[in-house]
């Protein structure tokens, strides 16, 4: 499902752009539908998409806080 998630989003990217490059007369029921077509796509896909485990906030200000202070270990820490 996250792959049909995504690939709706990159149909959407593709259509936003079409129609905001070229003169397209759209009605606002098209642009309703076209809003709601983004929303259940971004949906699906937040719902699906699972961050890794190395992306939790504490490993990322733990980080900022070693490089700030300039600790060594802050190299072991990106390698993980």
């Amino acid at each position: 499902m996250l792959e049909i998630s995504v690939i709706m989003l990159f149909i959407w990217i593709l259509l936003f752009w079409i129609l905001f490059t070229t003169p397209v007369h759209i009605t606002k029921k098209g642009i309703l539908a076209f809003w709601y077509f983004f929303v259940i796509a971004l949906a699906i896909f937040s719902f699906y998409a699972e961050p890794s485990v190395s992306d939790d906030l504490y490993r990322h200000y733990a980080l900022i806080d070693m490089l700030r202070s300039g600790a060594a270990a802050a190299v072991w820490v990106c390698k993980e």
